[in-house]
């Protein structure tokens, strides 16, 4: 039959639709009512030591469920504790011995002057190169650990990230400047030997 009207299809399918949703409730509530009599129909068999049985075993389940979901769950937060613990005494200990690194070569570097002529210069000299080496090693550390996930989403995250903004290449820049002075000592101390001494 063919539409004379677009509206005329509209009013065609509505009645249609209408029809299969109200067989597929009646489908649904007849699946309901055949599940709940089934249930109903278990339950009426049961003694009453059986229910009573049956409700402790219910919530006995129940409880369970909950305790071992309530293990997990602790189970969980106390690992990422661990692991924030873990993460931040790394960090602690990274940062320590940079510290360290950096007040020997700055001590070391204080006794040059002292040392300037004297046999001991050569070897702490060598020490402070060695410092040079060890801060230049934690200082890469130090920035491949801020990059870790677990350093990322930390609270203090932020703050790590601004010190190696801001300290990054201080060390390269000091050792080079210390070297440079270094340098212009000797250079100004064999200027004095060669030139005569006036009496």
């Amino acid at each position: 039959m063919p539409f004379q009207n677009p509206h005329d299809l509209g009013n065609s399918i509505n009645p249609d639709i209408d029809v299969i949703k109200t067989q597929a409730k009646s489908n649904l509530s007849k699946n309901n009512s055949s599940n709940s009599v089934w249930i109903k129909r278990v339950i009426r068999r049961l003694s009453i030591s059986h229910k009573i049985g049956g409700g402790y075993f219910l919530s006995l389940g129940i409880a369970t469920t909950g305790i071992i979901a309530g293990f997990a769950v602790g189970d969980y937060h106390q690992q990422e504790g661990r692991e924030l613990r873990q993460d931040t005494q790394s960090e602690i200990r990274l940062l320590n011995r940079l510290e360290n690194q950096v007040l020997q070569a700055r001590t070391r570097q204080q006794q040059f002057i002292y040392l300037m002529d004297k046999p001991e210069f050569k070897q702490e000299h060598t020490r402070f190169l060695g410092n040079e080496a060890e801060i230049n090693q934690l200082w890469s550390e130090v920035k491949y650990f801020i990059s870790s996930k677990h350093v990322r989403q930390r609270a203090n995250a932020n703050a790590i990230q601004h010190f190696i903004q801001t300290y990054e290449g201080v060390p390269l820049a000091y050792f080079q400047q210390v070297e440079e002075l270094l340098r212009q000592i000797k250079r100004l101390k064999s200027q004095g030997k060669n030139q005569p001494h006036k009496n």
